[in-house]
């Protein structure tokens, strides 16, 4: 008896202890891997952490690697078990993909890597142009490897001279105005050039709308003055026809009047030559 109590016992010790053997020997496979991020865009000569995530979490092997697939625009290192700092080192683009150890399961993500424009200058600051004349501007930006190369082209007086988009200008009338070039990234960053345009004036048409507008404005006071008289002419004649129809009116009454006094008159008469005759 005493024996099988002590297998007994024995026999718990034992599996008691295998089961946590047996795990930590037991290989669970990885099923995949997880970024942090698919697209991140960063400026030249900054970094950027990622981190990743092997799936399941229980893994046995949840060893990772990582590589850029091109170091001239950014390089990747491993910075713990499961992220990496990554660092732009030039403009472009390039991916970084993370490898697990285990079946080789991979996730990337896209670094696009932006430089900057420090500085927008003009080679001609200063320039005179005749009425009419055409002039294609230029305008340059810095780095040469700048990112966003575009530029938006004005003119601070478009009656003097005009550029379109491309920095195509046209001098219109004599004046002075400034063509401005400026970054498309950076309000801030911009160059301009005076433009001084000598020459007769060649917007006539401009000034011929302007006076046919005055002409017209003078026109409508003078339509109003007439409307105005008219409108007081009408206003007097009716207040004219009112006094001669209140006037006919009253010759009426006093017309009747006298006829009724008339009558009763002469029927008062009537009565008292009746009442003389009879009487006699």
């Amino acid at each position: 008896m005493r024996h099988t109590l002590l297998y007994l016992i024995a026999s718990c010790f034992i599996l008691t202890l295998y089961q946590p053997v047996y795990a930590s020997l037991r290989n669970i496979e990885t099923t995949g891997v997880v970024i942090s991020d698919s697209t991140i865009e960063i400026i030249i000569g900054t970094t950027e952490e990622l981190r990743a995530w092997v799936k399941p979490e229980d893994a046995t092997n949840k060893n990772i690697n990582w590589v850029s697939s091109d170091k001239e625009v950014v390089t990747v290192r491993s910075t713990g078990l499961s992220s990496a700092e990554i660092r732009a080192e030039g403009g472009g683009e390039a991916w970084v993909t993370v490898i697990t150890e285990d079946n080789d399961w991979r996730a990337s993500c896209k670094v696009t890597v932006v430089i900057p424009v420090s500085r927008v200058y003009m080679e001609i600051t200063e320039l005179s142009l005749e009425s009419g004349e055409v002039y294609q501007f230029e305008a340059f930006l810095s780095p040469e490897t700048a990112t966003n190369r575009h530029l938006e082209w004005a003119s601070s007086n478009n009656h003097v001279i005009q550029v379109d988009e491309s920095g195509l200008a046209e001098a219109i009338s004599p004046g002075t105005a400034r063509i401005v070039a400026r970054s498309e990234e950076d309000d801030n960053l911009y160059a301009f050039c005076t433009v001084t345009v000598n020459g007769e004036a060649v917007n006539d048409e401009h000034e011929n709308i302007t006076e046919v507008i005055d002409e017209s404005k003078t026109n409508t006071v003078v339509d109003e003055k007439q409307v105005e008289s008219a409108e007081t002419a009408v206003e007097e004649t009716a207040e004219h026809d009112k006094t001669i129809s209140q006037a006919i009116n009253y010759l009426y009454f006093v017309a009747g009047a006298v006829i009724i006094l008339l009558l009763t008159l002469i029927i008062i008469v009537q009565r008292k030559r009746k009442t003389r005759f009879g009487s006699s």
